[in-house]
């Protein structure tokens, strides 16, 4: 649910979940005892944030793709004409689903269930300095809760 009346258009900071259908395990695994993430063959999500920079002109101020979801921090600049958070997400979605569709045709990339992603995501309007940092370690330390099985 987004915040009712707020414009999803404005400058500022947005801490965005998104979640695989089911929580499928599609974007990698973890790997060996220093718990780097193994991406998946083509590393889609991290492509298309790069995309969703470039066409949108904001700015990915973090991020962490885990094996069923992603967390980012995407700010949207003061001077910003282009479409609202919920727009961006849906193509975001729409993008590394067809690329996905492409790498499992092509086989380098297991099939999935149906569909890639959960329909929706979480959206959390950071509005200081204070919830910004803390959401930025709250993405960094994600990998490690994930491992130690606190799943977030």
């Amino acid at each position: 649910m987004r915040l009712a009346g707020y414009d999803y258009a404005s400058a500022g900071f947005y801490f965005i979940t998104i979640c695989t259908h089911q929580r499928q395990m599609l974007f990698g695994a973890f790997v060996g005892a220093d718990l780097c993430v193994r991406p998946s063959p083509g590393n889609i999500p991290l492509r298309w944030l790069a995309e969703l920079e470039r066409k949108y002109a904001v700015k990915i101020d973090a991020y962490a793709i885990l094996p069923d979801h992603i967390h980012i921090i995407l700010r949207i600049p003061n001077i910003y004409a282009g479409p609202p958070l919920p727009e961006m997400i849906q193509w975001y979605k729409a993008r590394t689903t067809n690329a996905m569709i492409q790498e499992v045709r092509a086989q380098r990339q297991p099939p999935f269930l149906r569909r890639v992603w959960q329909r929706g995501f979480y959206d959390h309007i950071l509005r200081n300095k204070t919830d910004i940092q803390d959401t930025r370690q709250y993405i960094l330390s994600n990998p490690l809760k994930w491992i130690l099985n606190d799943k977030e």
